[in-house]
């Protein structure tokens, strides 16, 4: 549950506007102000005036050059942002996520890393996360509080199943766990397929 908080500022940037215009409703539905841009080179200069970050950093992909739509293009995007600003609470979203990226993206301080397409459900996760980030700005690492244990292990299950698709199997090989261990835990959280060849909803 995210304290009552004075409206802030959230730059969302992606290339698509049928998504950035998802996750910027989710924002505005809970009275805040949403900066809509296609690409990273039109956020204001030092992100003045931004009191958060929703952006996929692969947002520039239709410029020439394949080294800048790379991965390592896009944690690059990331770790100057961090540099400008390093209180801002930033959410990344991706349709090319992998698991090195997402470490990658989590050490330079983001707050979460959302794989796209997403449910809903997700999208307002993620809203929930930088919305937390910018009550207490600057406090461990952004946060209101420490995740807990169990946070961090449905975050990490979470990520997983987007970027599997949904696929038991290969999301429990992701996360270094049996395949029964994980169909325990997502028991656990309320998540059990009908069946064990059945994928989860992601």
């Amino acid at each position: 549950m995210i304290p009552q908080q004075e409206p802030k500022t959230i730059a969302v940037v992606d290339s698509d506007p049928a998504w950035r215009r998802t996750a910027a409703r989710v924002f505005e539905s809970r009275g805040h102000r949403v900066i809509e841009l296609a690409k990273s080179s039109d956020l204001p200069t030092k992100l003045a005036g931004v009191d958060a970050l929703m952006i996929d950093p692969l947002s520039d992909r239709e410029r020439n050059g394949s080294d800048k739509n790379s991965p390592d293009a896009a944690l690059e995007l990331i770790a100057r942002l961090r540099k400008d600003r390093g209180d801002l609470p930033i959410v990344v979203m991706s349709l090319d996520a992998n698991v090195e990226s997402i470490v990658k993206a989590m050490r330079l301080g983001v707050v979460d890393y959302m794989t796209k397409p997403a449910e809903q459900r997700r999208v307002s996760e993620a809203a929930d996360r930088i919305l937390e980030a910018c009550t207490f700005q600057g406090v461990a690492l952004g946060l209101t509080r420490l995740p807990t244990l169990d946070e961090i292990e449905k975050r990490a299950i979470d990520c997983a199943l987007s970027i599997t698709k949904g696929q038991v199997s290969q999301a429990a090989r992701m996360l270094g766990i049996g395949r029964a261990t994980l169909y325990r835990k997502l028991a656990e959280m309320g998540r059990t397929p009908a069946s064990r060849s059945a994928r989860i909803a992601v």
